[in-house]
């Protein structure tokens, strides 16, 4: 199969090259427009070959190809129009007018533009016209229902080609005759026909048109009427998701889509998020399949950078302008997606970038400037609160004669104390600013959309921040009627500057809360203090001030396409894209000084490490379209070709320690080499693909799929796998009964089925793979390098398929005011890529993966859009709800539970647990039923940590606490009824896949002002609080704590849910358990924007065309009963077994941003 697949590959690299030249070629040499000498009807010959009888628009059609006329005609007023020609060659005057008696149609000529007419009456014959006009000049602007400008609205001539397109500041100019009729058009506007009758000027304004806003849909390789889908599709358009500022296109999708759930992994500028599309269908990666402008891409942080040390990584979409996007069409069921094949399991995410449009140049800048804020909570000890609880602490625990209780006393006598803020002293306001400028216009054979953005982002945290640098060229080239060419660039550089501030162990906020607030953070010379009697050797300020972690990252996506039209009803289209990433990161850990400390230089040894990632990938898409002209009662399209991908990523990365000169962080200035390694991956995939749409009376339709993919990382024996899908819709809407109905505007039903697939495993888990580094010794004590087998290899590894089916429904009430769009779906992935347990004789290190396993996805959607109020005030509303159930239906290992640990020395980490019956990745946990108040409870309670003799009867005296549980101890539940609490008395608790979520938007316009208010919520999820464990441990004076252990038990504070403060913690009451476990359900007023578009009669004046001005807050207000930082939280590692685990992460910020447009 490989040898096949790299002679297809490399036939059709050659053939994409050579029409790539073909087309240059061309379009160099037809670089310029020429009119031909316009002649009469009558010497005008055409031959039209065998058209014996056909219907009136096919008839059009052929003439159109076979001349320079293009005709102008209503499509719904000549479908049943028959027309029976005798011969094949005819003089035009004499072809329109048999035409004009068969058809009954009037036809007017004006230059190379032939209107067709239904004829006014049955009692006389049409008309044929030919006529060239008396031109004068008119010209006007078109407004909207506001009052302010359209640029870009059209204004035709009726009946004719001649027209042009309104200017930035909604102005026109045509010549046209006196008593000719301007249709004037604006997509999403009712269209007007307006009569010159001798004017030379004419002011319009359009009306919104309800039924032109059904909008026109992305789909895999085309394009559709969304009101003709008949598969689960969202869209998201511009003004949606300009309405915050974002740095990548998925957190616009955040509580906007019915099914989609978007969580940010960090607050970090550059930082990544999670996307899931209809809840977690595998264990392995769950990232939707993004497409940018027909370019696919997997957004995996892992593969495009690593973490040289714990932190967190950057989310490769934000390199991508946000500004530059157009749409996003989220393909959710399994006929939207089938088309994607094996990559599509998780859901697919069109991405399209704007186009430039005929028209005038039309210049946009756009500048915004903002503050941002830390939206989290503290709750640490000041300096007097802790130096008491730690007195306490120590008493409790026994020492009564501590080293430290002088000290601790002088500072809660001293009317003068300090208190040191290391968080504080960490954080600051950040600060965020952005330029955009887009240049877009064109003519009729060219049209561009060029734009720059800079992006700077300081983050919250000190040495955190983002910055992008991106360019983007898109252009459109009509070379003849038959050959269209284009292309799509982007190039963007992001410099992220690094804080240690991932979910996980190197949290900084772990450390920083940590911290005694007693000790000082500079000493008087400037330097990092010691930490005088409570020492300790660790100084986060210093660390995170010290050490440098940056990630640079060079991006270029680019693509060309071609259409080459064979006939009028076939095209061919060609598309080649590159995607090339060079990321480099580094970390720089030099040494310093805290005065007093054990080690007075900490990081004695300055280190530095890198980390060097390539990627490039290249595709090649090639596919046929076919949309022949059955009759007026069916529409059939039918789409076919293949598709190749091919990628490669190598890594390299160095250390190297002891430098010269520490203001020379390079790895040639290092005297010491640390280790050296590098590799390099590469996967292919090659593909067949197909696609049916058919409608009958507009009313019944139908869409087949089926898609062939042949991917490297499987095994031999199945590498290709094939994916059908399958839809039906029924627009009840259109038929008898209902097209008279006052309450519904539209209804459609709709049903799919279908499979796609999943291959985000390793590059060779197929494969048997050797690993280097094994060296052998031998006798004589001569070592030599060997290889060693790492895992086994599994030539049946197939893909993991989803089956889904789907039942949908769309309906629009009260003329399109109200639409409804619902889906019921179960989603099924089999064939999960697992792995499983090999006997350990076979000397693999790595375990093997099977197809083992399957989970289940049931779950229901809503979305909702009402115009409330239309007239000069304007009340929008755009609202979803959409809930999930998941759970496991089988594992591998015969169905054995999977238990993952996440190991963590500063708190008591949750093991999570996959099982059959629930869903994935739940928490195993002590259950924590309440707090011992009397020994007569310990001793009747099962046994904790009570040691006994062998007749069970207690051994320590009741005096000793510090050694055994004791009153004020957590109480823990026996599960298992065996008297003794252990590790089998873990219960399986709580859910990190949410029961519900939901975002509603409002959105109101008063003429020149608007007003956006964004709300979302996330429901009947749990977050294991690891941060809270962390500052409610106890077991320390040199750590601080939260001012909830203030309210710990004693005999005199029994009504508390605290255990009692002792260092020791005999009872381990700081062990995972419920007690860390909480409800993570939020409401959060994620934006509020307010705009102004200034007047008309006022930007006039300045030679502009619209200027607007704008606020925003983000991230306002969060409602929860979280105690910890942000309940959001997502999964950097996209691992779905391991998640909503708050280690201190770094919170999302709350913004506050002002910005302006400005057209030209």
């Amino acid at each position: 199969m490989e040898v096949k697949l790299r002679k297809i590959l490399l036939r059709m690299s050659k053939m994409g090259i050579y029409v790539l030249i073909l087309i240059q070629s061309v379009t160099m040499v037809l670089a310029t427009e020429s009119d031909a000498q316009r002649r009469s009807l009558s010497e005008i010959t055409i031959d039209l070959g065998q058209q014996e009888a056909s219907s009136l628009i096919d008839l059009v059609e052929v003439i159109e190809s076979k001349s320079n006329f293009t005709f102008a005609y209503l499509e719904r007023s000549l479908k049943k129009r028959e027309i029976h020609l005798k011969q094949s060659y005819w003089h035009m005057d004499e072809l329109l007018k048999e035409i004009s008696i068969q058809a009954r149609v009037s036809l007017r000529r004006v230059n190379e533009s032939i209107a067709i007419i239904n004829a006014e009456s049955n009692d006389h014959l049409p008309d044929l016209i030919e006529k060239v006009d008396v031109q004068q000049t008119i010209t006007g602007t078109v407004n909207d229902e506001n009052g302010q400008p359209l640029p870009g609205a059209t204004v035709l001539e009726k009946g004719t080609t001649n027209g042009t397109t309104t200017d930035i500041s909604g102005k026109f100019q045509l010549s046209a005759s006196e008593d000719a009729v301007l249709i004037v058009s604006f997509v999403g506007y009712e269209t007007q026909e307006i009569l010159v009758n001798n004017r030379s000027v004419i002011d319009i304004e359009l009306n919104l048109d309800s039924e032109q806003l059904e909008e026109v849909v992305v789909v895999g390789y085309g394009k559709q009427d969304k009101r003709d889908l008949t598969g689960a599709v969202a869209s998201v358009k511009e003004d949606d998701l300009k309405a915050f500022p974002i740095t990548s296109a998925e957190r616009g999708l955040q509580g906007r889509v019915a099914g989609v759930q978007v969580t940010s992994n960090s607050g970090q500028p550059g930082g990544g998020v999670t996307v899931r599309i209809r809840g977690v269908g595998t264990v392995n990666n769950n990232s939707p399949l993004y497409v940018i402008d027909g370019v696919p891409i997997f957004s995996n942080p892992q593969a495009s950078n690593g973490s040289l040390r714990p932190g967190e990584l950057q989310n490769p979409l934000s390199m991508i302008n946000p500004n530059d996007i157009e749409s996003i069409e989220i393909l959710k069921d399994a006929s939207a997606t089938a088309i994607y094949g094996s990559r599509a399991n998780n859901g697919v995410v069109m991405i399209t970038t704007k186009k430039g449009k005929e028209g005038a140049l039309k210049v946009n800048f756009e500048s915004f400037w903002g503050i941002n804020n830390m939206n989290a909570k503290y709750n640490q000890m000041e300096a007097k609160e802790w130096s008491q609880f730690s007195k306490s602490l120590l008493l409790n625990s026994g020492f009564t004669n501590d080293v430290l209780l002088p000290a601790l006393d002088e500072i809660i006598n001293d009317p003068n104390t300090t208190n040191y803020d290391w968080v504080g002293e960490a954080v600051r306001n950040g600060a965020v600013r952005n330029y955009q400028i887009d240049l877009s216009g064109g003519n009729k054979t060219s049209r561009y959309f060029i734009s720059g953005n800079y992006y700077d982002e300081v983050g919250t945290v000190i040495k955190s921040g983002f910055e992008r640098y991106s360019l983007r060229i898109n252009t459109d080239h009509t070379i003849s009627d038959k050959i269209s060419i284009g292309n799509t660039l982007t190039i963007s550089r992001t410099d992220q500057l690094l804080a240690p501030t991932g979910n996980n162990n190197g949290s900084i906020f772990l450390s920083l809360n940590r911290m005694t607030p007693v000790r000082p953070i500079y000493n008087e010379t400037g330097g990092y203090a010691a930490g005088g009697d409570f020492q300790t050797n660790q100084h986060t300020i210093a660390d995170l001030q010290s050490n440098k972690e940056t990630l640079l990252t060079s991006r270029v996506l680019g693509s060309i396409y071609g259409e080459y039209k064979i006939l009028p009803l076939l095209s061919f289209n060609t598309s080649w894209s590159v995607d090339q990433i060079y990321a480099t990161q580094e970390l720089f850990q030099p040494p310093y000084d805290v005065e007093g400390s054990a080690a007075s230089k900490v990081n004695t040894i300055a280190t530095l490490n890198t980390d060097n990632r390539q990627s490039f990938s290249w595709f090649g898409d090639n596919y046929f379209s076919f949309k022949p002209n059955i009759n007026q009662k069916h529409s059939l399209a039918i789409t076919a070709g293949i598709s190749a991908q091919k990628t490669s990523n190598k890594n390299y990365q160095a250390s190297v320690s002891s430098f010269i000169n520490g203001n020379l962080p390079y790895l040639s200035a290092g005297i010491n080499q640390g280790t050296v390694a590098g590799n390099e991956v590469r996967n292919a995939l090659f593909s067949y693909f197909g696609r049916v749409n058919y409608s009958f009376q507009d009313k019944y339709l139908l869409t087949a799929t089926l898609r062939r993919d042949g991917s490297s990382r499987f095994g031999k024996d199945n590498q290709f796998g094939a994916f059908p899908a399958i839809s039906l819709g029924w627009r009840l809407s259109e038929e008898e009964f209902l097209q008279n109905s006052d309450l519904f505007s539209d209804l459609k039903l709709r049903t799919s089925w279908g499979k796609s697939g999943g291959q985000e495993i390793g590059d060779y888990t197929a494969y048997s793979i050797l690993g280097t580094n094994y060296n052998y010794i031998f006798n004589d004590g001569h070592q030599v390098g060997g290889v060693a087998p790492l895992s086994l290899a599994n030539p049946a590894l197939q893909w993991e398929e989803t089956i889904q089916t789907n039942i949908g429904i769309d309906a629009g009430f009260l003329d399109g005011r109200i639409s409804l769009s619902g889906d019921y779906y179960i989603k099924n992935t089999t064939k999960l890529l697992l792995p499983i347990l090999t006997p350990l004789e076979q000397g693999a290190v790595q375990t093997p993966f099977a197809n083992q396993g399957e989970i289940s996805n049931k779950g229901f959607e809503l979305g909702l859009s009402t115009v409330n109020i239309d007239n000069k005030f304007r009340w929008l509303t755009e609202a979803n709800f959409s809930s999930v159930k998941n759970e496991v239906i089988s594992l591998s290992n015969n169905d054995a539970p999977r238990l993952t640990d996440v190991g963590n020395a500063n708190f008591s980490s949750p093991t999570y647990i996959t099982q059959i019956g629930d869903p994935i990745g739940r928490f195993l946990l002590y259950d924590a039923i309440g707090i011992f108040q009397t020994w007569d409870e310990i001793y009747n309670a099962p046994r904790q940590n009570t040691p006994v003799d062998v007749n069970g009867n207690p051994t320590l005296p009741q005096t000793n606490t510090t050694q055994q549980t004791s009153p004020g101890d957590i109480r823990f539940r026996d599960v298992d009824g065996n008297g003794v609490i252990n590790t089998n008395d873990r219960v399986v608790v709580g859910n990190t896949i949410p029961d519900f979520t939901w975002g509603i938007t409002n959105d109101f316009r008063y003429k020149g002002i608007g007003l956006s208010v964004f709300f979302m919520g996330v429901h009947g999820v749990n977050v294991y609080n690891g941060l809270r464990s962390s500052q409610e441990r106890m077991t320390s004076v040199v750590a601080n704590y939260s001012k909830d252990v203030l309210n710990a038990w004693t005999e005199s504070n029994t009504d508390t849910d605290v255990p009692r403060a002792i260092q020791q913690d005999p009872n381990i009451n700081n062990r995972a358990s419920t007690r860390f476990l909480e409800d993570g359900s939020f409401v959060r007023l994620k934006n509020v924007r307010l705009s102004y578009d200034l007047p008309q009669e006022f930007i006039s004046r300045i030679k502009v065309s619209f200027v607007q001005v704008y606020f925003s807050g983000v991230n306002l207000l969060t409602f929860t009963d979280y105690r910890g930082f942000d309940p959001e939280l997502g999964n950097e590692n996209q691992n779905a077994e391991v998640g909503n685990l708050d280690a201190g992460k770094y919170p999302v910020s709350k913004q506050f941003i002002g910005g302006i447009k400005i057209g030209f």
